[in-house]
């Protein structure tokens, strides 16, 4: 442990650098998205090429399709930057709090104009030592809210509900399908709490144990 880290502080390095730290941590990986095709159309963007993603995991700093207004495809890297911003900042920026992301100098002006959707397969959270995988029951997508700047984009959090509590505090944002274009155009800025038992929330045993990470 670097001598300038509590241990609390060693408990929440991001995938930044040993020197950034967590101010949000929930929702450090994701499951990409592999029916791409069936989601665009579902927009009405028949015509999108969806550069391959390389990993089945998506982790910060990796770079991954995103849906901004227009609606249009855009390619960017997980974790926000701000664009006064002259370096990566030191703290980790891949989650964003929805109650504060308008107070706050490094999402203000993303959460008041550039906001996105963000498909996933899934994503994963740890809980005493293990990972847990969380998917929709149905099989479809989960559409989390994101905001991007430049080329980077970041996911926002809401307090956690019955089922994601007993794992964690925080749950990404979800948008509703009937949400899509009003997220998009920047006229919805807190999307309506989908159903609690909206989630399949699995062990995964295989996982190796991450849980100083995330």
């Amino acid at each position: 442990m670097p001598p300038s880290l509590t241990k609390n502080d060693a408990r929440r390095e991001s995938c930044f650098g040993r020197a950034a730290l967590y101010t949000d941590p929930m929702c450090g990986q994701f499951l990409a998205l592999k029916a791409w095709r069936d989601f665009l159309i579902s927009l009405g963007m028949t015509d999108e090429a969806v550069a391959e993603v390389l990993n089945d995991v998506v982790k910060p700093t990796d770079a991954y399709p995103i849906v901004t207004a227009g609606p249009r495809l855009m390619h960017a890297r997980w974790g926000l930057i701000p664009g006064w911003a002259k370096a990566t900042p030191k703290a980790a920026t891949f989650n964003a709090r929805i109650e504060t992301a308008a107070e706050k100098p490094t999402f203000r002006d993303a959460f008041a104009r550039r906001h996105a959707l963000v498909p996933v397969a899934g994503f994963y959270e740890w809980h005493q030592g293990r990972r847990h995988r969380i998917t929709r029951r149905d099989g479809e997508p989960l559409v989390l809210a994101g905001l991007w700047e430049g080329d980077t984009f970041t996911i926002l959090t809401r307090p956690a509900r019955a089922q994601m509590a007993a794992l964690h505090d925080r749950e990404p944002v979800m948008v509703g399908r009937r949400q899509w274009q009003g997220w998009l155009d920047n006229s919805l800025f807190d999307p309506a709490v989908p159903p609690d038992d909206l989630f399949d929330i699995v062990d995964d045993d295989a996982a190796p144990v991450q849980d100083t990470l995330f």
